[in-house]
């Protein structure tokens, strides 16, 4: 059952409901949010950056 639910129909439907209920200029900046979260979330695993140093030792 739970296989169904993410069918390309299914997300169809909800996407149509989605932007009927908020409308079709708020998507962009969900999906924009949506970007930021994801890049922060896998530099967050990647760990610190490593440390430059500027020659001078």
């Amino acid at each position: 059952m739970l296989d169904d639910l993410l069918a390309p129909e299914h997300l169809l439907i909800l996407l149509l409901v989605v932007v009927a209920v908020w409308g079709p200029q708020r998507l962009p900046e969900w999906g924009r949010d949506a970007g930021r979260a994801l890049r922060a979330f896998r530099d967050a695993l990647a760990g610190p950056p490593p440390e430059h140093r500027s020659g001078s030792r």
